[in-house]
């Protein structure tokens, strides 16, 4: 819940309103999805909505005083609004769809969202106002003539022609105005025009639904990030603007353990670095592995402080610009992903050994510190590459109605590359190492596993749009994809597991560098690839981040 002043009773209340289709004036694309997607959007944060598509006044009237009966003794009642609005002498008014410019009572018919607000302010603790209405505005010249076809019928003289400007009046959320504090949002500054954008929503809708569900994140802070998101989509030439009277911070989903949620994975990683490194020191105290794993150890503890630092920042409402390709993240995510999965796959690969042959056993400390390294190494080019599931457009560009599904391509083609670049010197360092070559059954399981801590971090590791639901479905998301890749995989090598696993083993048993680097080129993209696909099978889920 928001932090709220008083002792109410934690209600929270909403009025939607969508107008698209008008029956004189311009149609409208984007208000009636707008207002379907804020709907859906408030029910999952907890609001009693009432939602109206296409109001005519008669049906704003009466869904508004059912909004005010939810509202008597809220917490919070929040007002929001898509469609053609315009002001007339400083007051604003939303415009019916059955408005008629040419109607001679078409001001009677105009419904005033400053009454709205008030009467909202007079039942609810703190009202929340979103004014997406900031269109062209096509009745001008309609309003003059009405005006002046009243004062002449009255016996008055005509009337100067009125300002109609376009956009909104600036309101100011005051205490002499309103009942209550109130916060009001405007999709545009005073006086300006909003774009609609080309989507299935406004451009200021799309931004405030992408920010709305982010946990710990005052409405100030929301604002913020939603005047940027409209900034850089409409190239500075809109710009949102607000007032408050508000008295305390307001969250949409207060959850003060996100930051630490978020970094979750991380904390997870540094403290298996520690685990391992103790592995390490218990079996040759004095092993040259000790160093490496100690400063995987500390990179862990690095990265898991600068997401601390991020997620102070962020809670403190610092904004970032963000990059689409955001390496940093994807690689930090490959290098927790690593340490998670080095342990599973160090011990089906150690427990796999035929103890009946004569090799020259290594202690489980130095072949765990081995497999965290080349684990580390692979989870960190992996997570490089996956940015190539993100963009598939780089190397094609898919029809809309398929480009999803090119995340799958995207995924696989990034596992290939990290298969190539990291494959040949893994396959080459335990080739020449005098104990079994690792094959592909014992590499998978603990790789599969990894790679779902990739996909986890890479989805997740974000905290400028991160909430529990997206964390939790990220999570499951990341596990169904391992989960389905591992069983596919699985019937893959049972299918041609003789034939493959004579040709490799046969290659690594041969310990000349050409042969294990050509054995590398093999087995690489072939786990790269089953990586690859199960990153890109999770982001083909995945479609808001």
């Amino acid at each position: 819940m928001g932090l709220l002043a008083g002792n109410r009773s934690g209600k929270r209340v909403a009025f939607v309103l969508g107008n698209g289709g008008y029956q004189t004036a311009p149609l409208l694309q984007t208000p009636p999805n707008d207002a379907a997607q804020m709907t859906i959007a408030l029910d999952r944060l907890g609001f009693e909505t009432i939602s109206l598509t296409d109001g005519t006044s008669a049906a704003i009237s009466n869904k508004f005083k059912e909004f005010e009966s939810l509202a008597s003794n809220a917490s919070i009642g929040l007002l929001y609004y898509s469609g053609h609005g315009l002001q007339i002498d400083g007051t604003n008014y939303i415009v019916p769809i059955e408005s008629d410019i040419d109607n001679n009572k078409f001001i009677e018919g105009l419904i005033s969202i400053q009454d709205l607000t008030s009467r909202t302010t007079e039942k609810a603790e703190i009202s929340l106002v979103f004014l997406d209405a900031c269109r062209d505005n096509p009745f001008e010249e309609n309003v003059n003539a009405e005006i002046a076809r009243d004062a002449v019928g009255k016996g008055m003289p005509k009337p100067p022609p009125k300002r109609i400007n376009p956009g909104l009046a600036f309101s100011s959320a005051s205490a002499q105005q309103f009942a209550g504090q109130a916060f009001l949002a405007y999709a545009a500054a005073p006086g300006k025009v909003a774009w609609q954008g080309t989507g299935t929503s406004s451009i200021f809708t799309e931004g405030l639904l992408a920010n709305i569900e982010t946990t710990d994140l005052s409405i100030n802070n929301l604002m913020l990030r939603v005047a940027r998101y409209v900034q850089d989509k409409t190239s500075s030439q809109q710009e949102p603007w607000t007032s408050s009277s508000l008295l305390v911070p307001f969250y949409f989903s207060a959850g003060s353990l996100l930051w630490f949620s978020a970094n979750l994975i991380g904390l997870s990683a540094f403290l298996v670095s520690i685990l391992t490194l103790c592995l390490v020191v218990a079996d040759r105290p004095g092993s040259e592995y000790v160093v490496p794993v100690v400063a995987a150890m500390f990179g862990a503890l690095v990265f898991f402080l600068r997401g601390l630092g991020r997620a102070y920042d962020f809670m403190r409402g610092e904004i970032k610009p963000t990059s689409r390709v955001n390496w940093p993240r994807s690689m930090i995510g490959g290098y927790f992903g690593g340490i998670l999965a080095a342990p599973i796959i160090a011990v089906s690969y150690y427990y796999s050994w035929d103890k009946t042959q004569d090799y020259h056993w290594a202690p489980f400390g130095q072949v765990l510190s081995e497999i965290t390294l080349a684990a580390i190494l692979t989870g960190v080019v992996l997570g490089a590459c996956s940015i190539v599931a993100k963009n598939p457009q780089w190397f094609a560009r898919p029809s809309t109605k398929f480009a999803r599904y090119w995340l799958l391509l995207g995924g696989i083609a990034g596992g290939l590359l990290a298969g190539v670049l990291v494959g040949p010197p893994i396959t080459w360092y335990f080739g020449i190492q005098s104990r079994p070559p690792a094959t592909p059954a014992t590499l998978l399981p603990g790789g599969l596993l990894g790679t779902a801590g990739i996909v986890f971090a890479t989805l997740s590791y974000s905290f400028e749009r991160t909430n529990y639901r997206k964390l939790g479905r990220n999570a499951v998301v990341s596990v169904l994809a391992t989960l389905f890749v591992s069983l596919v995989s699985a019937i893959g090598f049972y299918a041609f597991s003789l034939a493959f696993e004579q040709l490799v083993l046969s290659a690594l048993y041969n310990t000349s560098v050409a042969n294990l680097v050509e054995t590398g080129l093999i087995l690489g993209p072939l786990v790269g690839g089953i990586l690859g696909l199960t990153v890109g099978l999770a982001l083909l889920f995945v479609t808001d981040d």
